[in-house]
This record gives structure tokens, sequence and C-alpha cells, in this order.
């Protein structure tokens, strides 16, 4: 179980404040605990009278809860005074939680000021250098930027949104959130992480009853923040949390009602009936720059294309992973061969529509096996795919990849950084099969990498992919980063090879090499993450494997076009 701890004050009606923020936590399975700072007495109709709590009450909580439970993320929502902030910013600076998100709350639905003019500076230049989101909706992020001069201070366009999530980020925080539920029309928020933007369009729900949205959706981000969800994802699934919860919300009192944070419960005990949103997508996130637009429609495609032929995928592959690799052919909708031997080799190649080669356990029969295969394979115009698994670990495994290279016509060649490395000729260290390099996010070393996988592409005239947290596609013309799949999946074997295999059936149903193996390395992320979003609180690195596959098995042209993360440099 992952705590969160929530910063905030208390609202008596229990719409908003520590009490939305505890209820989001249970809706979104995590164990919620709280330190108030202030008292409200407030309804649904207003706020009426505030009692700030003394700043030593608040860090005698704050270290009742640090010194006993561990805590997985932070969210800070309503902080009143000087002291109040000066007091939490002491505390987090001495204990370093993780995954803080600061909703800065200043004016509640109503119009009463909770955040005092006098401490509007000190919450800029203590707080929000803590956080690695903050989350200012319209009014607040103008608050924030006229307290400081900033060269933006009013917001009406989604430029302007950009313009002022810039100036924020400034202050030093690592993701800027501005929520744009106060412009006309869709609800449109932009999410800024000091180098790209990114879009979170959800439909506008029209109804009174939003008290507490903001405490709500910062807290559901924390909660995935603590799951282990990165930023935009943490941000996706909030979204669409708040959009339901707004959707099922609760007609209470005589002013702006609640929402519904335990919607899913109310629907099962049935006292809230199903309602025509209740199958409303996931916010879609668009990349700012995202020149890649048509890749996510034609990988869509592709995946139609591929499902419709069900080509024959012929794998000389390894034993360890073999039936992962027929298992998730089958799944993406191909028909998998898994035929080594030399006496049929030519026989089988003939009737596939592509080949993989993979040398996870390499021995001198499945060598010339993989040869001869490769020979015809290219006399008869079927593309063909290379696993180098473990290139650079043994001389001989180096000296094999090396010659299948040379004596192959490949289309793709698919490895992590240590091997791709190894297969251009710079000397690098294995862990076996495993990769000791790592794609960094130094942006240096970053654009080295990506100079490396082209010019290899060039020479080889192939396409060149690159695996691991951010995966790489390149012709040697064209570039392309891939920001899908989860850290878990490195806890399993195989995860590798049935990329590979992904790649492999893409060839097998189309002609374009470079869309085939983009298709098939954001068809494994976007897997990946969902398999690890449906692990229940026993699974493990054995569930996150058959998510795979049924994550696999159920994806479709609509999910690739809003989960893919692709980028063209």
């Amino acid at each position: 179980m992952k705590n969160v701890l929530t910063i905030a004050g208390s609202d008596s009606s229990g719409g908003a404040g520590i009490q939305a923020d505890l209820k989001t936590f249970s809706a979104n399975a995590v164990y919620g605990m709280s330190v108030i700072t202030a008292v409200t007495a407030q309804n649904t109709k207003g706020v009426f009278d505030v009692q700030d709590i003394d700043a030593d009450i608040i860090k005698a909580q704050i270290d009742a809860i640090f010194t006993d439970i561990k805590v997985d993320s932070v969210k800070i929502g309503m902080v009143s005074k000087v002291d109040t902030i000066n007091a939490i910013s002491e505390k987090l600076k001495e204990y370093k939680p993780i995954n803080i998100v600061l909703d800065p709350v200043m004016i509640s639905k109503s119009g009463y000021s909770l955040l005092k003019p006098e401490s509007k500076k000190t919450l800029i230049t203590k707080l929000i250098p803590l956080a690695d989101i903050i989350t200012p909706n319209i009014p607040e992020a103008e608050e924030i930027l006229r307290e400081v001069d900033a060269k933006i201070t009013s917001i009406k366009t989604v430029e302007d949104m950009e313009k002022a999530a810039k100036e924020i980020y400034k202050f030093g925080c690592k993701n800027v959130l501005l929520k744009g539920g106060h412009m006309i029309g869709d609800a449109i928020d932009i999410l800024y992480n000091g180098k790209e933007f990114f879009y979170f369009h959800s439909e506008r729900i029209h109804t009174k009853n939003t008290h507490g949205t903001g405490c709500t959706l910062s807290s559901a981000i924390a909660s995935n923040l603590a799951l282990g969800f990165n930023v935009n994802d943490s941000v996706r699934k909030a979204k669409s949390y708040i959009t339901k919860a707004i959707i099922h919300s609760l007609d209470i009192g005589h002013g702006v009602g609640p929402t519904n944070h335990f919607y899913e419960l109310y629907k099962k005990a049935g006292l809230i009936t199903e309602h025509p949103y209740d199958d409303i997508e996931e916010s879609v996130c668009t990349p700012y720059d995202n020149s890649l637009t048509k890749s996510h429609k034609d990988i869509g495609k592709l995946l139609s294309k591929l499902r419709e032929k069900s080509p024959l995928v012929h794998h000389i592959t390894n034993y360890v992973t073999v039936n992962d690799c027929a298992n998730i052919t089958l799944a993406i909708g191909g028909s998998p061969v898994m035929a080594d031997d030399i006496n049929e080799i030519e026989d089988m190649v003939s009737i596939a529509s592509s080949l993989v080669l993979n040398i996870g356990t390499l021995n001198n029969r499945t060598v010339e096996s993989i040869i001869l295969a490769g020979k015809k394979a290219n006399e008869l115009n079927i593309p063909v795919v290379l696993d180098p698994v473990g290139a650079g670990a043994t001389p001989y495994r180096t000296k094999i990849a090396k010659k299948i290279m040379e004596e192959i016509k490949l289309s793709v060649i698919r490895g992590n950084l240590s091997e791709i490395k190894t297969l251009y000729g710079i000397k690098t260290q294995t862990k076996g099969v495993d990769s000791v390099d790592n794609i960094s996010s130094n942006e240096n070393d970053f654009i080295e990498t990506k100079k490396l996988a082209m010019d290899f592409a060039n020479k080889l005239n192939t396409i060149i992919t690159i695996t691991g947290e951010v995966d790489i596609v390149t012709d040697g013309r064209h570039i392309y980063t891939i920001k899908n799949g989860h850290e878990m999946m490195s806890k399993v074997t195989g995860t590798g090879c049935m990329c590979t295999s992904l790649i492999g059936s893409y060839l097998g149903s189309g002609k374009d090499n470079l869309a085939s193996a983009l298709a098939g390395v954001v068809s494994m992320g976007i897997a990946g993450e969902i398999a690890f979003e449906r692990l229940d609180q026993c699974g493990g690195s054995g569930s996150l494997k058959i998510n795979i596959l049924d994550a696999i098995y159920k994806l479709s042209e609509e999910v690739i076009v809003k989960r893919g993360k692709i980028y063209e440099d």
C-alpha cells in the first residue's frame, strides 16, 4: 500500500480540502494521511470564517507522520499564512519527500480569499521550488504572475496559457499543470516540463456542482505518482477520474455541490444510475510539437492491416522466450512458426511473410539455419528483423551477430544500446544479455546516441531501433523517439524479444519498414503501460507479462492514437 499525505485546510462541508483529498486517496487505492493547516467554516454556499493552525502544531503533525510512516507522495493545498508556509517548507526540506504536488489554493469557488496577500511571495519562493508539479487554475496563475510583475498577467487564450506556464516554471518547480477550466469551450489543461508542452483535452460537463474539483484533481495526481505512474500518465488518469466524479456530482446543499469521489462504489451499490458519459475516454495527452501526427494514425491502420492479413511470421529464436514470442505474435494478429531445423528452413521461409532472427541462445546448428534462412528471405524479398541478443557479451556472440549483418540484408535491427554500440564498433560492456549502457537523459549524450543510430542506419541501409527507457527508431534520414513503456518491464525476461516479434509481425503486413519498426515499439510500450496499470496489489512481474499479452490482444487503432508518444526530431 502506498501512503499519501495531504497538507491542507479542513472543509466542514466535506466537499473540498482535506476531506476531498482523503476521499480521493481512498478512491485511487492509496492510504491517506493529513496535516491540517486551517479550519474553515464553510458549506456549499460559501466560506464564512477561517481559523489558521499554529505553525508549531503544523510542524508537530508533519514530524508525527514522517518519523513513523513512509510517505510516497505529498499534496499541498490551502496554506494561508507566511508562518504556515515557512513551517511546511522547513519540514519538507528536512524530510525530503518525493512526488510533491502543490495546489496553490488562493480563492474558494464562492470567491473567499484563502491566501493572505502577504503570503503570496512566500508561497512562490518557498513552496513552488519544492514542487514536482504545481496545479494552478487560470485565476491562480494570474495572481502568481502579478505578484512578480511577469511579462504576462492576463490569460485569455491557449497561447497565453503556454506563456504563463513557462513563466511559472522559472520559479523552480519541475512541472506546471495550468488548468483551463475557466476558459470557454472544452476543458484544455496544459502541462509544461521545461522542454515541451502537453495538452489534456476533456469534454466540459455542464453542472453547477464543482465544489472541490481542484483539490480532487491534485490529490488524484499525487495518488498516481505514489503508485508509480509518470507525470504525464498521472495527470491523464487524474483528469479521467475528476471528469467522471463531476459527471456523477452530488446535489447536496443549496449552493455549489461536491463531486462524487466514490462514483464507482455508488454505481455498484445501485445508488446512482449509469450515465451516457461513463465510457468517456481518458484525456488525450498531445505533445506540443509532434511532427509525427500521421504515424499515430498510420500505425493504427497498420494494426488493422496486420490483423486482416494475419501474416505468417517465421522465427528462429531462443528457447528462453520462444513461447512468449509465439504468444505475442498471435496476440497482435500474426501467425507464428518457430522452425529452425536446416532440413525445412528454406521451405518454411518460402511461405512466410517475414523472418525474425534472434541469437539469444546460440549454437552451431541454429547459426547455420539463421544464415540459410536469411539468404533465402533476401532471395524472395521477404523482410528480415535481427535481435542481436547479448552482442558484446562474448567474442563468439559478437562475431556471429556481425556475420549475420554481413551476409544478410536486414530490414530492421532491434537491440538495446549496448548491443547496437557493439555492432557499430564501439567497445562497451554488457551484463550477460542485459545492457549496461542506457539511453541517457543528458542532452549531449542523447544527441550522440541519435547520431550513432543515424550513422549506423545509413551505413547498413536499414532501420536501427534502440530500445530502453526511451526508444529510438531511425532510417538514417528521419529519427524518432518513443516515450511509451514502464520501468517494470525490465523485470520481465523477454520483453525485448517480444518487441522484435511485434516488429516482425508488422513487417509481414506491409512494405514500410520504418513504420513497422515504429509500430512494433510503440505497441510494446503502450502494452507495458496498460499492463502496469492493471496490476492488482498482489501483482508482480509474472502478472505483468500476462497483462502485456492481454494488452496487445486488446490493442486498437484508437488506443495507439490516444496513447502513442512518438516524436520526430
